[in-house]
């Protein structure tokens, strides 16, 4: 997956390829070394941390500065991958085959122009033609790109417009140099083109040409690269006017200035004039991104720089800008890694470091110190080493002149001498002139760079930005062409002469025409052999050139002992202190004769005069005259003047003849190995101008050799140019001989030099050096200045440093400068050997600064398993007193890992010793690196937050390695001052806390202290964080740990705590009343073993590594123990209960709760399937000292998943016990009524146990549960009836009252849809009865519908009434039936229609809600039944109904509405308007009736009056002896339907009540039967659980053995181990790794061997060659110098390895030894008896484990058995039993039901009914006759008329007349009279159709009198009829 990273960092590593743009050249050997980077993950600020596996290729301004990994570059040259993204851009053409990171790191476009649109190419060859070339090219790109390298401030220097000035950049020398005119003016021509640079008018000259004009130089490069030249105008210009700054350089302070000054920066810094430091790209690189980690200048000098240089030049000089006008200078700057020949970044910001100075003059430093960082870059990238190393001296002057710019004086520059006043004891602060000296010889670029430059601290001169870029350029210039030599070197070495020569330098390629290459030979052959008195050749004028004869004097190999070794007896002697040093020689060397081997010797001639050259031409043109050379080649003798001084005539020899057969010649660069030299006195300055007026101009030197091969024909020496020489050594050498004599005690006159000159040079010119090192050792000298030290090898070097002077003019020059070097052998404590470390001594003002470095030191000074790097031991002393009470500075990094820091101290040999280091912003992780370092493991780190300042580390005498941290926080606790203790295999951290006494809870810890001890992985422990100290607790004084952790859940901030102490011994038994003295003296003093002490921050503690028995810990205080059997328990439990634990805790505020645990979990089992969860024990103190049980328990339910939980909590008494208990929360959805429906919120519960009865029976003797249950607003409290089958489980309610909205509210969450709420007073509840049952369930003779119902007493219309309400969910409404008493509507009184009161139905649904009640009420005279429906939705309404008699007959419904609005809670106001419409069949009664009297008319007119009254009288009669027979039968029929109604009925009970009677018994044995059943399982089940227990004490017992016994091993481990560690300690610090040592030191001995032997190899093969291969013969000396110097080194080490192998004998060290194993024997005792304890517990738990499952397993068989045993058999039996009777006796059981059921339609009561009709309609003929009799008196009164209209209505009987409507009306106060009577009659209007017409009527309607009514309408018709026919 894609990824940023934080940013690239250049790596000293390259990778190396063909070079891609040559590929279709076959053999072409050109090569690419392509510089790889390294990417540091995002968030990382090391550099170091590279993200490994992958690395990176740096694309340049030509692709944005952007990075692409390496892997992808390289895949692309192959076709393959190439063809891949062809396909995958066909595909898609946005595809991104690859990342780009630009430089900031972070993911970017690939840059369009690298790929080629894949679309335009039909072909992947055409396309991939183009593609591979822009690879190509690519790869070009990144050879040639340089990012800037690191450390370059440009924004710092100066940067004019192009126009505003011009430049002019010279050579730095007259003489030959590497940078010549035409090489800058390439050089910068491409920099110029750089975008970036302003285009100035520049021009390149030579140096003369610019003194000549008079120019004015404006800058040098820091190695003398180049100079920068202006003219006096634009120089006057740039700083006088565009710059702003007239005055160039800064006052000086006075005396008394700095003095005021010193005083505000404190204490001077200690450090002296000189610094010396090695300095490397590694170095560099580790200080990448560091400095904010550091403190900055102004805390580390106390003081602002800015604030000093107002005091200095007064405020108003003085700016606080960016860059400061004042800062801080960096003597060695921060990025080259510290002042230490490690990476010591804190060395870097220390006073010793600063000196105040100008923003300016920092400036000016940076551009040295980015030259040199550039140059550690480009060798390290060449050599692929970044550890290579050069050496930076800065030395502060306080005393001489100083030369300062100025613009006000000649030449712009004026001397300034220092002030007398200087003083480097106060005021090393202060810098008048701070000089630069970087030494670097043996550069892998191939040249020395050594340099030197003082800056002025209070100039304010700046470099130009351009001359930064140019320095970059230059740089890189010489960076690439010696990669591309490297890369051709890679390829063959048989090219690498010629690609190494030609691409160091292009400047001066001097190969001899091709021409003439092959005349060579002859000319020189011919020349010699006519006695030519000279020749020219390749540059060369040889003189008397002759051929080579060989020697008469040839010594054989091995002619004299040239090596002989005395030995290193006399440096392991003790030395007396006052003698004089003096230097031995262990090797003696006898190399006279082996200095003549190399020469070749000529016949001797006297001197010819010089032939022009033209008469030299005729031996070549004359073939005649020539001779051959010989095939095998020659040796060409003469004389040169060496390097073209005439002066100087030496010795010369030439080689001509073919190479060694392994080294192939390249056409057009023939062989060249020459030699010159010269035996009178000889000083460099004479050949090196730029040497002049130096020390080289008086030293002397002797028997020189310059020596040049283009060819390895001399494989000891690299291809070029070399000088070798005899150093005199005597006064001449001034300081270097008063070191050599004084110091060292060197009596040697002489010392064989040597410097390699380079790959270029001539014979006709002087050297061209940069800079130089002359090098040589005294072979075979070693001195031991005082016991503990030897140097084993004392070497000089000679310095020639590039540095710049005016003479008056700038020119380039060198300065002398010189060191010893050489091999230190150090005596260090903790080692059987010394140390060996390579030294080097410089001189200053008469003192010397020694200082040693080795790579690795480990065990230092007997710290074992520390290794450190880096090291250096500094010293300085006067050479007029050396060696005097000698003490070394130390300096010593620990690089490990994410570890880095820097030991610091001082060593006296054989005295003390003292190193300190730090490590800041130390992490666990910083830790556990110290571990695997020291013991090389990992810890096993803790997971919560350690937070450490920083460690001191600290190797000191007497102490060993000690670490000490400053400050320690885990949580809210500090320790300051902590020590760190490293052992094999922990770590541990201890130290006090800031306070003495820390709260945990109500525990006070006091003394305390904090440890963390860190274990190693494997080692069977975990990391454990702990604080210790002292706790007071009751009457007991005890040490405690305090063990820390984080909270496991994360949820708290701060950290857990369990504080633990084991207050008993293994058998060692306490009473409770100890800890509990309220105990003392009851049944529950029991006995206490394994006793500890806990207090904790939370429940269930994390202990750390603490054993403590399986105990089980909770918040708070408490003391736990193994506790002695309870006899109350035992009763309970119905057995014996053991292997009881205690836990008694405690608080200041409640004192003691006793908790006791039993050894597994038990249960209580209740009955009716009422069980408990395992239950817990506590024993009460208060008010009386008890027993109590806790737990919880299980009721089961229908319709939910889990029982219901209660918690119960039981106390014991003498006879038996008492348990509370309640449901907490809610039981939601009881007995699955509804899940909106909730009981609760606590349910209580109430047990009676007695002992005697729990004991025999196993159920309690009272159980009741209680709880709440919210109905809208209204509390209820239930009470559950519990049964075996939850089915027929009831809860029931009471409650006081109840309004119809709470029912409502209930009704809706049940239903789960809300119904609306009904009117406040709409109905009231009272004494309301609830119940919920889950089945329809009957007890006794009540029925309980399923699901929600209740009973009540409701207030309705102001009257009582009961009710039945229930909630059906099926239709989702609320039912309610029941009766209410009489109550009023408005003047009626409404009663019970069969009963005392009327019916009530209601239901209220969602969208219909309403109300009726049934009853009776007396209106208008006569009892009628009421109908009373109320309307509440969907509209309100009130309505009542009745039926009226409009005959006995025939009855109308009459509707009552409501006048006004409703009011629930009385009507006796109320009035209603009354509504009847009468219906068809009374229509038609009044319709024939009417029809009648017309005819009874027409026939009283026709037959006459008085038949027609004669008639009416007998219908009348008729009538009433219809109605007295009515009667009667009716009393006759009564009487035979209650006799069969009382036979029926009375058989039918008898049959009823025997059936439920023997239901009821068999129904008991099966109760009785499930009992038995119950309690045998309850037995069976609670010997399983016995067994449960046994089977967890036995296990706890053995586990408590087994504990014990870890416990004690682990202590007696412990007490061993310590034992061993310090045994360790003791024996690392005298001794240290005595063996490894010695092994080590027996290696170095063969090491050394094995380098002697390969030398001596190549001396034999040198000294057998032939005569004639002089560079053989001429390098023998050297080698046995080598020899020697690696004799006497194996020959110290011979003597250092022989007493190291004495020390294994001494008397010291075999006690040691003997402590150290006797230690270790008691350890493997230790831990083998330990091992057998421990199995033999292990053995225990396995017995008592099998043993106790046995006994499980067979009361889990018992249990089972039981099951389906005896008991289960008996109640299937009773089971069975009913229903077999059920089965016999259903059938007679329904028929008795069912008769009563028929007894409604049995013949007698049928015959009663129809008796009762029969009666009603007798009575209905009264309103026949009623009828007729007024027809009558009509007829009478109308006579003959009536004749005429009944005729003519019964001849239109069908249309004559039709009654439509009948309507009445009127108001229930309008016409009820007192009693219900009728006070007034209805309003009736009829409407109908009379002879074809509609007609109207409006009258009244009298219930009394519905003849009259009928009449009325037969009249008004008989008048319309009669209106219509008359």
């Amino acid at each position: 997956m894609s990824t940023n990273y934080e940013l690239f960092t250049p790596l000293s590593e390259t990778h190396v390829i063909d070079d891609p743009r040559y590929s279709t050249e076959s053999n072409s050997g050109f090569l690419l070394v392509i510089p790889l980077y390294g990417a540091v993950p995002l968030g990382s600020t090391d550099p170091s941390d590279i993200v490994p596996g992958k690395r990176f290729c740096f694309l340049g301004k030509t692709y944005n500065q952007c990075y692409i990994e390496l892997n992808t570059v390289l895949s692309r040259l192959d076709a393959t991958v190439r063809r891949q993204d062809y396909n995958t851009l066909l595909a898609n053409p946005s595809a991104r085959l690859f990342d780009i990171w630009d430089n900031k790191g972070d993911l970017t476009a690939i840059p369009p122009f690298l790929l080629v649109d894949a679309a335009s190419y039909p072909t992947f060859e055409g396309w991939d033609k183009v593609q591979f070339k822009r690879w190509s090219t690519l790869c070009g790109v990144i050879d040639d790109a340089r990012p800037s390298l690191p450390f370059n401030v440009y924004s710092r220097f100066i940067e004019p417009a192009a126009d505003q000035i011009s430049l002019f950049f010279t050579p730095s020398s007259q003489s030959p140099s590497v940078f010549t005119v035409d090489v800058l003016k390439k050089v910068f021509q491409a920099a110029f083109s750089d975008s970036n640079l302003p285009k100035y008018t520049y021009d390149v000259i030579d140096l003369q040409t610019a003194v000549q004009r008079g120019l004015v130089m404006t800058g040098a490069h820091y190695l003398q690269f180049y100079f920068t030249f202006m003219t006096p105008a634009d120089y006057t210009k740039l700083w006088a006017t565009l710059q702003n700054r007239p005055e160039l350089m800064r006052p000086w302070p006075s005396d008394s200035m700095a003095r005021t000054i010193q005083t505000k920066i404190g204490d001077p810094p200690r450090g002296g004039e000189m610094t010396v430091a090695k300095m490397s790209h590694f170095k560099a690189t580790a200080a990448i991104g560091q400095r904010s980690s550091y403190p900055d200048q102004q805390a580390v000098m106390t003081a602002s720089a800015t604030d000093l240089a107002k005091v200095m030049w007064g405020p108003a000089n003085v700016s606080s800008g960016s860059p400061a006008d004042a800062e801080w200078l960096h003597r060695n700057a921060f990025h080259f890694g510290g002042m230490d020949d490690s990476v010591n970044l804190a060395s870097s910001q220390t006073r010793e470091n600063l000196v105040f100075g100008t923003g300016e003059s920092n400036t000016h430093m940076i551009r040295a110190e980015n030259t040199i960082s550039s140059l550690l870059r480009a060798d390290a990238s060449v050599a692929q080493d970044s550890t290579r190393t050069g050496t930076l001296v800065t030395t502060n002057l306080f005393k001489g002149t100083i030369f300062r710019q100025d613009l006000n004086s000649p030449g712009f520059r004026r001397s300034e001498q220092i002030p007398s006043w200087a003083d480097t004891e106060k005021y090393m602060w202060l810098s008048f002139g701070l000089k630069y000296q970087w030494i670097m010889p043996g550069s892998a670029l191939g040249l020395d760079f050594n340099a030197s430059e003082v800056f002025d601290p209070f100039s304010r001169y700046i470099p130009l930005r351009v001359e930064a870029r140019l320095d970059d350029a230059l740089m890189d210039y010489i960076h690439q062409s010696t990669l591309s030599a490297t890369a051709s070197s890679a390829q063959s070495a048989s090219l690498s002469s010629a690609r190494v020569q030609r691409a160091v330098s292009e400047l001066n390629s001097q190969a001899i025409p091709l021409s003439a290459s092959y005349q060579e030979p002859m000319i020189l052959w011919n020349a010699a052999k006519r006695h030519l008195p000279y020749i020219d050749v390749d540059n060369s004028h040889i003189n008397n050139p002759t051929i080579a004869e060989p020697p008469s004097d040839e010594e054989g190999p091995g002619a004299d002992e040239v090596v002989h070794v005395i030995g290193a007896r006399p440096l392991l002697s003790h030395v007396t202190e006052g003698e004089r040093v003096k230097a031995v020689r262990v090797v003696e060397l006898n190399l006279a004769a082996k200095r003549r081997l190399g020469k070749v010797y000529g016949p001797s001639s006297p001197a010819r005069p010089r032939i022009p050259r033209s008469l030299v031409e005729p031996i070549l043109a004359d073939p005649g005259l020539t001779s051959q050379p010989p095939d095998g080649g020659f040796v060409v003798v003469g004389d040169i003047a060496l390097f073209g001084f005439q002066s100087l005539s030496a010795k010369f020899e030439k080689w001509e003849g073919p190479a060694p057969s392994d080294i192939v010649v390249l056409p057009d660069n023939p062989v060249s190995v020459e030699r010159a030299t010269l035996t009178e006195d000889f000083h460099l300055s004479s050949v090196i101008s730029a040497l002049e007026g130096t020390a080289f101009d008086s030293i002397t030197f002797r028997n020189i050799s310059v020596y040049h091969q283009n060819y390895k024909f001399d494989t000891t020496k690299a291809i070029g140019w070399h000088f070798d020489a005899d150093l005199v050594v005597d006064e001449s050498c001034g300081a270097l001989y008063d070191v050599l004599s004084q110091v060292l005690g060197v009596d040697e006159p002489d010392l064989a030099v040597h410097v390699f000159l380079g790959a270029d040079g001539g014979w006709d010119r002087p050297p061209s050096l940069h800079s130089f090192t002359l090098e040589g050792i005294f072979a075979g000298l070693a001195l031991k200045p005082f016991d503990g030290v030897v140097l084993s090898k004392i070497g000089v070097r000679l310095f020639g440093i590039r540095t710049l002077k005016y003479d008056p003019s700038p020119q380039s020059t060198l300065e002398y400068g010189f060191s010893v070097f050489g091999t230190m052998n150090l005596d260090v404590p903790g080692s059987t050997v010394p140390l060996s470390l390579e030294y080097e001594m410089q001189e200053f003002g008469g003192a010397i600064f020694l200082g040693a470095s080795i790579d690795t030191w480990k065990n230092p000074l007997g710290a074992s398993g520390l290794v450190l790097s880096g090291i250096s031991f500094s010293t300085s002393f006067a050479v007029s007193s050396p060696w005097k009470s000698l003490t070394f500075g130390v300096s010593a990094d620990l690089m490990y890992e994410d570890i880095s820091t820097t030991f610091q101290g001082s060593y006296t040999p054989r005295g003390s010793f003292e190193l300190n280091a730090s490590i800041r912003h130390v992490t666990v992780k910083t830790i556990d690196t110290l571990f695997r370092r020291v013991s090389h493991g990992d810890l096993s780190l803790p997971d919560l937050d350690v937070t450490i300042g920083a460690a001191s580390l600290s190797i000191s005498s007497g102490n060993g390695l000690s670490i000490s941290l400053d400050s320690v926080t885990i949580g809210d606790y500090t320790s300051l001052d902590a020590g760190l203790t490293i052992t094999p295999h922990n770590v541990v951290i201890r130290g006090d806390l800031t306070t003495d006494a820390v709260q945990f809870g109500d525990i006070e810890l006091k003394r305390a202290f904090l440890q963390v001890t860190f274990e190693a992985k494997g080692n069977g422990k975990t990391t454990d964080l702990i604080l210790g100290g002292e706790v007071a607790f009751s009457t007991l004084l005890f040490d405690a740990a305090v063990h820390l952790y984080r909270s496991p859940d994360g949820s708290k901030k701060s950290l857990e705590w369990t504080v633990l102490a084991a207050l008993t011994a293994t058998d060692e038994a306490w009473q409770l009343s100890k800890v509990v003295p309220e105990i003392e003296g009851t049944p529950f003093d029991l006995a206490l073993t394994q006793v500890v002490f806990v207090a904790a921050s939370k429940d269930d503690p994390s202990l750390g590594n603490m054993i403590t028995s399986g105990f089980s810990f909770h918040q708070g205080v408490q003391v736990c123990a193994v506790l002695g059997e309870i006899e109350a328990l035992n009763s309970l439990m119905r057995g014996p209960v053991s292997g009881l634990t205690l836990s008694a805790g405690w608080s200041k505020a409640k004192g003691f709760d006793l908790d006791v645990y039993l050894p597994a979990p038990t249960r209580l089992n209740l009955g009716n399937g009422v069980t408990s969860t395992p239950f817990t024990l506590s024993i009460a103190t208060k008010p009386t000292v008890c027993l109590i049980l806790s737990a919880g328990l299980n009721i089961p339910v229908p319709y939910s998943p889990a029982p219901l939980l209660f918690t119960l909590s039981l106390g014991t008494n003498l006879l038996g016990a008492d348990a509370t208990g309640q449901l907490s929360g809610w039981w939601v959805n009881p007995f699955g009524i509804s899940p909106n429906v909730k009981v609760g919120p606590n349910l209580a519960l109430s047990i009676s146990i007695i002992f005697a009865q729990f004991v025999s029976t196993g159920t309690p003797s009272g159980f009741m549960v209680q709880g709440g249950l919210m109905i809208g607003e209204t509390a209820a409290q239930l009470a559950l009836s519990v049964n075996e089958d939850p089915m027929k489980e009831l809860l029931y309610a009471e409650v006081q009252s109840l309004n119809i909205t709470d029912v409502v509210k209930l009704a809706s969450d049940i239903i789960d849809v809300t119904i609306p709420a009904p009117p406040r007073d709409f109905l009231d509840f009272q004494e309301v009865k609830l119940y919920i049952c889950p089945a329809g369930l009957s007890i006794g003779t009540t029925f309980y519908p399923q699901g929600f119902s209740f009973r009540a007493d409701v207030i309705l219309f102001g009257k009582r009434a009961d009710i039945e309400c229930a909630v059906d969910a099926a239709n989702l409404r609320i039912s309610l039936t029941g009766g209410v008493d009489n109550f009023t509507l408005g003047p009626l009184v409404v009663r019970g229609t069969t009963g005392p009161r009327a019916v009530i139905e209601c239901e209220l649904g969602p969208t219909d809600q309403h109300l009726l009640v049934d009853g009776v009420i007396s209106l208008f005279g006569a009892e009628s039944t009421v109908h009373i429906a109320v309307d509440i939705l969907p509209a309100p309404k009130f309505q009542w109904f009745t039926q009226l008699k409009f005959t006995d007959l025939l009855l109308f419904r009459l509707q009552a509405t409501l006048v006004g609005a409703v009011s629930f809670s009385d009507l006796s106001d109320a009035d209603f308007l009354f509504d009847a419409l009468f219906e068809q069949h009374i229509l038609q009664y009044i319709h024939d009736h009417i029809m009648g009297q017309f005819e009874q008319a027409r026939q009283t007119v026709r037959d006459g009056i008085d038949a027609a009254q004669a008639k009416v009288d007998e219908a009348e009669a008729a009538w009433k002896a219809g109605v007295d027979k009515a009667l009667a039968d009716l009393d006759d029929a009564k009487k035979s339907w209650d006799a069969k109604n009382e036979s029926v009925t009375a058989e039918s009970n008898k049959v009823i009540d025997a059936y439920n009677k023997e239901i009821g018994r068999l129904q008991d044995a099966i109760t009785s039967a499930q009992k038995d059943y119950d309690a045998a399982m309850t037995n069976a089940q609670n010997a399983v659980s016995a067994a449960q227990r046994d089977r967890a004490q036995a296990l706890q017992s053995a586990q408590h053995d087994l504990d014990n016994a870890k416990r004690d091993v682990s202590d007696a481990i412990d007490a061993a181990q310590r034992d061993v560690d310090y045994a360790k300690k003791d024996f690392d610090a005298a001794f240290g790794s005595a063996n490894a040592a010695i092994e080590s030191a027996r290696r170095d001995v063969q090491s050394l061997q094995n380098q002697i032997n390969d030398l001596y190899s190549t001396i034999h093969d040198y000294e057998r060659a032939p005569w004639y291969e002089f560079w053989k013969k001429a390098a023998i000396a050297g080698l046995y110098v080598a020899v020697g110097a690696l004799e006497a080194s194996k020959a110290i080490a011979d003597g250092v390895l022989q007493a190291a192998e004495a020390v294994l004998k001494s008397v010291d060290f075999v006690a040691k030894e003997t402590a150290f194993k006797a230690a270790q024997a008691a350890l493997d005792a230790a831990r083998e008896t330990g091992k057998t304890a421990i199995d033999v517990a292990k053995t225990a738990v396995d017995v008592a484990d099998k043993t106790s499952q046995a006994a499980l397993d067979a009361a889990n068989e018992t249990l089972e058995i039981t099951k389906q045993g005896v008991e289960w058999g008996v109640l299937q039996g009773a089971k069975e039993a009913l229903q077999a009777y059920k089965v016999a006796n259903d059938a007679a059981f329904r028929a008795a039901t069912q008769a009563l059921v028929d007894l409604v339609k049995c013949a007698e009561y049928l015959a009663y009914q129809a008796a009762k009709i029969a009666l009603d309609a007798a009575r209905a003929a009264t309103v026949t006759l009623d009828a007729a009799r007024a027809a009558l008196d009509l007829a009478q009164r109308v006579g003959e008329e009536a004749l005429e209209i009944g005729q003519w209505v019964a001849d239109h009987a069908l249309e004559a007349f039709d009654i439509r409507v009948v309507h009445l009306s009127g108001s229930l106060r309008g016409m009820v009279g007192a009693g219900g009577s009728m006070a007034k009659p209805f309003t009736a209007r009829i409407e109908g159709v009379v002879v074809g017409q509609p007609f109207t009527l409006d009258g009244e309607f009298d219930l009394r009198k519905t003849a009259d009514f009928i009449t009325f309408i037969f009249e008004n018709l008989w008048d319309k009829i009669k209106a219509e026919v008359v």
